[in-house]
């Protein structure tokens, strides 16, 4: 029951990343949400497999695709061009990424 329950928390978590919204707009000058960013991920990825030069795990690959935004759920998206040449957002950039 307890795994349950914890699948349960994974799902409202990844619906947390649908009102998570990042620092990118989509071509119709809306901002993107986490989630969309995600999804658009795992379709680039999907369609470019087949063009590598070399071959990749697809089922791990997209697995890291999926969870690979979910701590921005709580810490939010801090845009790594924004962190570049600032310390103190790199810094705190780190801490809530290390936080969750």
């Amino acid at each position: 029951m307890k795994q349950l329950k914890n699948v349960l928390e994974l799902i409202k978590l990844g619906e947390k990343l649908k009102m998570e919204l990042r620092h990118s707009w989509l071509s119709n000058g809306r901002r993107e949400s986490v989630a969309e960013h995600t999804w658009r991920l795992a379709l680039m990825a999907m369609a470019i497999e087949p063009y590598l030069p070399n071959q990749v795990n697809s089922e791990k690959l997209l697995k890291m695709i999926i969870i690979h935004d979910l701590v921005e759920a709580y810490a939010k998206d801090i845009p790594a061009f924004e962190t570049m040449n600032n310390n103190e957002a790199k810094a705190l950039k780190h801490k809530n990424d290390r936080s969750y």
